[in-house]
């Protein structure tokens, strides 16, 4: 039953990624050509500042979803019903706060001079700002009832669901873009596929799982106090990769400009590729490793890392070295000609996708089974060394000083990460090889 499982999910993630891959594909070119590399640079600048409080579920949907499957697995589902609800309310009060404080210091915080823009005018800025911020808040609607798929074990319906919603977002933009229309316009169609969103999702849950019921209205803390240690842990997580993710394209936008954002965030999202090739492998895994564990069944679960790894390293591998050979071509076909690979950051880059691409498997499985507590605070650490580094080295060394960054970054998560699930499963490097090797 977990083959066929794993078969779906992989299917509903090739989909999803597949739908991803198009739209960067067609996305970036159509947006440099209809914008202009210096306004699309601002849009990429203006959108990273919102998304750092895209994190205010504090977690808890992540920590959640797996305490869901593990409690559905073992048949606890009155008690997975209650946490559920009060998981739900408590996410939305207190996840609006930051949400709160973001708008207000639109009115205090001089956003538009401290990120350099020029070509956004000032006003379409401020309504474009406030639109992703709500748009943004939207997700905490969203984060709890896309995970009950995977705790009720139909992780590939929410596959398919998020890759439609991705769809009908990217043509909503594509419209408006030829249509001529700039950020603002843009924002306001991002908010109202969230909206439609946001209804389906309810919709489809409520009619298909007598479970999952949200009201009546309240949260009791004393019943979702347990699941915040690994919450916390989580969101420290998610902080951690909003710095490495929003962070450095804006302290790239502030110190360089919004041309070497384009080149910086089109580079990455080329490389990303294959990061995307892997995510197909570990968003597939991760229910599984929630469902083994929830039974106790360490061999089942070593037996899922194992495989999920191995085709993890077979993906990375040969996908970044055909990206090494083919990456300029590639980029001057899909760019017109307006962004150019710039070395040695970007062979810098593809080495930090590698080395991310390993140690996120280990990430999964730790967050699979709510057991990620002592990863938040190195991630964090790595996190803003990573960013002082580029703070320091950044006007002599440009970009390049960005991927190194990343590679040291990268290697202190895959070192730390697998050290700890060794630990965890009981295993050395030695026994890890022995057993591939056997799996084979």
């Amino acid at each position: 039953m977990s083959h066929k499982r794993i078969f779906r999910g992989i299917s509903g993630n090739i989909v999803v990624q597949l739908i991803s891959i198009v739209f960067q594909l067609l996305g970036v070119p159509i947006l440099l050509k209809y914008w202009g590399i210096h306004y699309y640079g601002e849009w990429i600048i203006l959108i990273t500042i919102p998304s750092y409080i895209a994190i205010s579920d504090m977690g808890l949907g992540t920590s959640t979803t797996s305490e869901l499957s593990m409690l559905i697995e073992t048949g606890r589902r009155e008690e997975s019903r209650d946490i559920l609800k009060n998981v739900f309310w408590f996410i939305l009060i207190f996840g609006s706060i930051p949400f709160i404080l973001m708008m207000c210091s639109l009115f205090i915080i001089p956003w538009y001079d401290i990120l350099g823009l020029k070509e956004i005018q000032i006003v379409e800025f401020n309504l474009t700002f406030l639109i992703l911020i709500l748009y943004i808040y939207l997700n905490l609607f969203l984060t709890l009832p896309l995970g009950y798929y995977r705790a009720v074990k139909i992780y590939h319906r929410e596959r398919y669901i998020s890759a439609i919603f991705r769809a009908t977002e990217f043509t909503t933009m594509l419209i408006i873009v030829l249509l001529g229309h700039g950020v603002l316009a843009v924002a306001i169609g991002y908010f109202l596929n969230r909206i439609l969103n946001l209804v389906f999702v309810l919709y489809d849950l409520h009619q298909r799982h007598e479970d999952f019921r949200l009201f009546p209205f309240g949260f009791k803390f004393s019943r979702i106090k347990h699941l915040l240690k690994p919450a916390l842990s989580t969101l420290v997580i998610y902080l951690g990769q909003n710095l490495m993710v929003q962070g450095i394209t804006t302290l790239i936008g502030i110190r360089l400009g919004s041309l070497e954002v384009v080149i910086f965030n089109t580079t990455r999202t080329l490389a990303s590729f294959v990061k995307n090739l892997v995510g197909i492998v570990n968003l597939t895994y991760v229910s599984e490793f929630s469902y083994a564990y929830g039974k106790s069944n360490i061999k089942e679960l070593l037996y899922h890392f194992l495989n999920a790894q191995r085709i993890n390293l077979l993906i990375s591998f040969s996908a970044l070295l055909g990206l090494y050979f083919m990456g300029g071509f590639i980029m001057t076909i899909w760019t017109g000609g307006r962004v150019s690979i710039i070395e040695p950051f970007f062979t810098f880059l593809l080495i930090g996708v590698f080395l991310n691409n390993i140690w996120n498997l280990g990430m999964s499985l730790l967050i699979a089974i709510n057991k990620q507590s002592n990863i938040g605070g190195v991630f964090l650490i790595l996190s803003l060394v990573s960013l002082t580094i580029i703070y320091v080295g950044i006007d002599t060394y440009q970009l390049s000083i960005v991927a190194l960054s990343i590679i040291l970054f990268e290697t202190g998560m895959l070192i730390w990460i697998y050290r700890y699930c060794m630990n965890l499963l009981d295993l050395n490097f030695n026994q890890l090889f022995i057993l591939r090797l056997k799996n084979n």
